[in-house]
């Protein structure tokens, strides 16, 4: 069993491949993606969250994921059948469509967006973008 008590930045792949699941319903601000030996149906590696807060561990979830979907399924919250269409035809929460998978060879993590994306101008160690426009595609 991989002890909880060290910094993160000091496990290794295989101790967090190795942590038993357990959370789920935990707060958290930050999410650390572990690529697990499973292939998806889809084709793409599953993976694993290593959920963080206050730079401690507070969960392992997921594992058979194979796609992530920040603030939800296309950037509209908490999934609820009966409402969750009505959101997506009437727009009223600003739609981001951003996702994330795990290539499976090389165990990296890719970010897909829906429609025109433009990096900012490159600020330290921050890597930041923005949805462009519709119609602005300089």
């Amino acid at each position: 069993m991989v002890m909880l008590n060290k910094d993160m930045l000091d496990y290794t792949l295989e101790e967090f491949q190795d942590m038993e699941y357990f959370g789920g319903g935990e707060l958290f601000t930050s999410i650390i993606l572990v690529p697990t030996e499973d292939i998806h149906d889809s084709g793409y590696r599953c993976m694993a969250g290593i959920l963080v807060r206050d730079d401690k561990i507070v969960g392992k979830v997921g594992g058979g994921c194979d796609v992530v979907s920040p603030n939800g399924t296309g950037n509209y919250g908490p999934f609820n059948p009966a409402i969750f269409s009505k959101l997506i035809n009437s727009r009223t929460v600003p739609y981001m469509g951003l996702s994330m998978d795990c290539l499976p060879k090389s165990n990296c993590v890719r970010l897909m967006l829906s429609g025109l994306w433009r990096m900012d101008d490159f600020l330290g160690s921050y890597l930041t973008f923005y949805k462009m426009d519709e119609g602005d595609e300089k």
